[in-house]
């Protein structure tokens, strides 16, 4: 009899669950990224090579089914390497972002795309020198699976691109993403 509960409750949980990704719903979570990326200073042949780990927390809209506008904030830990020198950094930002689904509400897996620019500050730590901060404008593509656990909680895989480019001095990095969100869809 015990089993026969347990296989009930798996079989329901993975075969009934559905996401509310429909008009008029609200999407809030957040995701936790990990990425590698390579920089270019303009001012100079240096070469920087960073690791970063990001936190995420977001709230947005379904303007149309499948459809979300919001605004997401974050921040971001930086360690850097460059010619026997070790910094860290601190960033916050905030900007707006919009996500698609590809597949119908009713699925328990779909597929997303999401894209977002951000506005950001960063505080430089460069290990016994000063602590600077550096304003930033960033853009990001991100997108993979999502996997619903019932009809308002959805664990999604991510994989992506950023761009952050620094306002003073024109310096950028390009970071290749690798995360993983969770996503609350509550409705109406």
């Amino acid at each position: 009899m015990k089993r026969l509960f347990v296989s009930y409750f798996f079989i329901s949980f993975f075969f009934t669950a559905n996401s509310q990704i429909t008009r008029g719903n609200w999407l809030v979570g957040g995701n936790a990224n990990f990425s590698s990326s390579k920089q270019n200073l303009t001012n100079s042949t240096d070469k920087n090579s960073s690791t970063l780990f990001s936190i995420l927390p977001n709230i947005g809209y379904f303007v149309v089914d499948k459809l979300a506008f919001g605004i997401s904030t974050g921040v971001s830990f930086t360690q850097s390497k460059s010619n026997n020198t070790k910094s860290n950094v601190t960033s916050y930002k905030i900007g707006p972002f919009a996500k698609y689904y590809f597949l119908e509400p009713d699925n328990t897996t779909n597929l997303f795309i999401q894209g977002a620019f951000g506005y950001g500050v960063n505080r430089f730590n460069n290990f016994g020198n000063s602590i600077t901060t550096a304003k930033n404008i960033s853009y990001q593509v991100a997108g993979g699976p999502v996997i619903y656990f019932n009809n308002s909680v959805g664990l999604e895989f991510i994989l992506g691109w950023s761009f952050e480019k620094a306002i003073e001095d024109k310096s950028n990095v390009s970071s290749l993403i690798l995360g993983i969100g969770f996503q609350i869809h509550l409705e109406k």
